[in-house]
């Protein structure tokens, strides 16, 4: 990819991000419904992480697992394992929140906190890294 495609590309991804991000902040104020906050935080910071990728130059691998598109990230920064807990907790909302055969469980209103709170920090990491 040239520089220029790169930051445009980038500039998608991270809109995208941000929209999906607000969309999943109101509709957690709104109804307070846990399983799709978890979905939306894993969605946000899954784009966030190949708007970093591709602003790098790099072709985000066609994975929903965020701790592959981390693993990318750290070759390029370190500093990315920081946030690799968060990952890796956001990752296991992906399937769990969006299929009934898949749920082991509940999702409490903690767990949509949780989910809030984890993905405010990892977009701040993120931010302070481009």
């Amino acid at each position: 990819m040239k520089n220029q495609d790169n930051k445009k590309l980038a500039q998608e991804w991270f809109q995208k991000a941000e929209d999906t991000w607000k969309f999943t902040q109101a509709g957690w104020q709104e109804t307070k419904i846990s399983s799709e906050a978890c979905f939306g935080c894993q969605q946000t910071v899954e784009k966030y992480l190949k708007g970093y990728l591709v602003s790098q130059g790099i072709k985000p691998e066609r994975t929903h697992i965020l701790s592959d598109l981390l693993m990318e990230c750290r070759k390029i920064d370190n500093n990315f394992e920081k946030i690799a807990g968060e990952c890796e907790v956001l990752t296991e909302y992906y399937n769990p929140a969006r299929y009934p055969m898949d749920v082991p469980g509940s999702f409490p209103q903690e767990k949509g906190e949780e989910a809030i709170k984890t993905t405010q920090k990892v977009i701040r990491f993120i931010k302070s890294r481009i």
